[in-house]
């Protein structure tokens, strides 16, 4: 009935990358856009959903890491 933990952290993996997904979907893309300013004061692209989701992968790969180690500690006793 219960799943195991090993499905639970990837279940909550895919959960997280689906909200970076969702979170830069919302930014609003933009083909052929500078990412920086350059001299024609155009259509940018909005760098900060970009900044969040680079942001939420580094933490959430921490995030993994600490309950991967969890799971091994409390496994061997």
């Amino acid at each position: 009935m219960g799943g195991s933990k090993i499905d639970i952290v990837v279940g909550l993996v895919l959960l997280s990358q689906g909200a970076n997904l969702i979170i830069l979907a919302s930014g609003g893309l933009k083909q052929n856009a500078p990412a920086l300013i350059s001299k024609s004061s155009g259509d940018m692209a909005d760098p900060l959903p970009q900044a969040l989701v680079l942001t939420a992968i580094v933490i959430g790969f921490g995030i993994l890491a600490f309950i991967l180690t969890l799971l091994t500690r409390s496994s061997d006793s």
